[in-house]
């Protein structure tokens, strides 16, 4: 419904639900041993960029439930507080491990078990000093890894690969370290504009959540068979990149060698595509819908002047598809709005008015145009009664700005 409110300005208020997740991306702290993630906005970022990437994902995965039995199943993962690699086993401790049994070394840590609900990826988060602003990757297999991971529908498969004699990319989750030196300043909050001369964390967080899908990751059979010398031919991110450009371009370079190694992120500077549109990206701050930008997995962070943060892309979401993950095609439908009641203070500004279900998450979203819709925080917990929101209240931050909506802005609300 649009309301017109006086002659330079107009305002549109509806109330929708979001779109469902597809793969859900569970954030778990137990490494921070830094307390990097105790700011709330880097938490509160990099949940927001987990949260694109399950718009964009909808790959089912098993769900996982071993216990400490004869097949004790292990996996390891780099500690992303300190670096160093730890196995994890299923099995309860070192005396009723299957594999020390049989003579393997003792793992690093022992969890009695591991559950995880279908359709959901962990990622282990922390932070230490690096010569990066990030560093990322799939978790891998441990001692036992062939057995493991030929179990189709097991923990570190999760029935994503059909076929494991031809790739090693475990889907049980990754971990992401980011730096902590001092050397970049952060600006953690995703919800408004890093300011010049800091690093925009929700940018990074995107890239280095990518790795952990095998994008641009080192060791990641699925990846490495799609490149040939320094030249990666996967079939959809060259797809998307013909038609972001109109060319009939055969392979998109990567980095290639570099100081001895291989680099697999591709090349700097080369590849621009399209923000992929579907899943709600971020455009705050970004190049827009329809814009283009560097490509989100390449090596360095190059942000264009005027342009602080970066998004997924068309080619990022093609090379996923290149490596078998199933990706959305378009936006689901969304419900019904619900009805709003729409006042106005004396003061001038507006009051939303809702009803809300116990328990359940609410958003209200703020845009300047219709298209491009960013969240204003915190969400709202309804409360099985009439939910009340005020357009000026000082608790919550508007990324589009105090008094956006005398812009001819818009205003909605989202039921998660």
């Amino acid at each position: 419904m649009r309301a017109w409110v006086a002659t330079y300005f107009f305002l549109l208020f509806f109330c929708l639900r979001t779109p469902g997740l597809g793969l859900t991306i569970q954030i778990d702290y137990r490494y921070d041993v830094t307390g990097f993630f105790d700011h709330p906005d880097a938490r509160a970022a990099i949940e927001a960029a987990a949260r694109r990437w399950s718009r964009i994902i909808n790959q089912p995965l098993a769900a996982v439930d071993v216990g400490d039995d004869e097949d004790d199943r292990r996996f390891v993962l780099r500690h992303p507080g300190t670096g160093k690699l730890i196995e994890v086993s299923s099995a309860s401790g070192v005396e009723s491990d299957a594999l020390v049994e049989a003579g393997a070394s003792p793992a690093d840590e022992y969890w009695g078990g591991i559950q995880i609900p279908a359709d959901t990826f962990i990622v282990f988060v922390g932070s230490r000093d690096l010569d990066s602003l990030g560093l990322a990757g799939p978790l891998g297999g441990g001692t036992n890894f062939e057995e493991v991971f030929e179990e189709v529908d097991g923990l570190l498969n999760r029935g994503f690969n059909v076929l494991p004699e031809f790739g090693n990319l475990t889907v049980i989750g990754g971990f992401a370290s980011f730096d902590s030196d001092g050397e970049f300043e952060w600006h953690f909050n995703h919800l408004t504009t890093p300011e010049q001369g800091t690093v925009d964390f929700y940018s990074i967080a995107l890239h280095e959540l990518g790795h952990c899908f095998g994008l641009g990751a080192t060791g990641v059979v699925e990846w490495e068979g799609l490149i040939e010398g320094d030249q990666y031919l996967g079939a959809n991110a060259l797809s998307a990149y013909r038609q972001d450009h109109e060319s009939n371009l055969e392979s998109l370079p990567v980095q290639g060698m570099v100081e001895n190694r291989f680099d697999y992120h591709w090349k700097d500077g080369a590849i621009d595509s399209i923000i992929f549109p579907l899943g709600q990206p971020n455009y705050l701050s970004t190049v827009g819908r329809g814009g283009v930008q560097e490509v989100l997995m390449s090596a360095t962070a190059y942000f264009a002047p005027g342009v602080p943060r970066h998004e997924v892309t068309n080619i990022d979401v093609g090379a996923l598809k290149d490596l078998g993950w199933s990706v959305l095609e378009v936006d689901p439908p969304q419900e019904p709005p619900i009805e709003l009641q729409i006042l106005r203070d004396v003061s001038g500004e507006f009051i939303l008015k809702f009803s809300s279900q116990l328990g359940k998450n609410y958003r209200i979203q703020t845009s300047l145009d219709s298209h491009q819709w960013n969240d204003v925080t915190p969400s709202i917990l309804g409360k099985n009664e009439i939910t009340t929101w005020l357009s000026g209240d000082p608790n919550f931050i508007d990324p589009n700005g105090l008094g956006a909506y005398k812009k001819a802005g818009f205003f909605r609300v989202v039921k998660d």
